[in-house]
């Protein structure tokens, strides 16, 4: 995301579901201002995938694919509980 740009989940939801098949969706999408890379300029994704998409964890804004609403929402407590039992299906 550019300095002084706003997150726009709309526009995000269509441009994806536009130009991805479904398996190559994004569900969740998290805002980080920068990304930490190794010495040799690789992206350290491990702590990423440790953290996962629990709201409780993450500090930066994070956002799930809301289909109903065509959009990206933010990830709240309630969604993520929803998405952890089930209510909710990726």
């Amino acid at each position: 995301l550019k300095r002084h740009h706003t997150f726009n989940g709309e526009r995000l939801y269509k441009h994806v579901v536009d130009f991805l098949p479904s398996y190559a969706q994004p569900r969740f999408v998290r805002i980080m201002d920068v990304m930490q890379i190794t010495a040799t300029f690789k992206h350290q994704k491990m702590h990423l995938a440790n953290e996962g998409f629990n709201p409780e964890i993450i500090s930066e804004p994070l956002y799930f694919m809301y289909e109903p609403a065509h959009s990206y929402v933010p990830l709240t407590r309630e969604i993520y509980q929803k998405v952890v039992s089930g209510e909710i299906s990726l």
